[in-house]
């Protein structure tokens, strides 16, 4: 689960 979280928390950060 938490690397689900941070593929989308990394995704936002990058605002793909």
């Amino acid at each position: 689960m938490i690397q689900l979280q941070t593929h989308l928390n990394v995704a936002d950060n990058s605002g793909a």
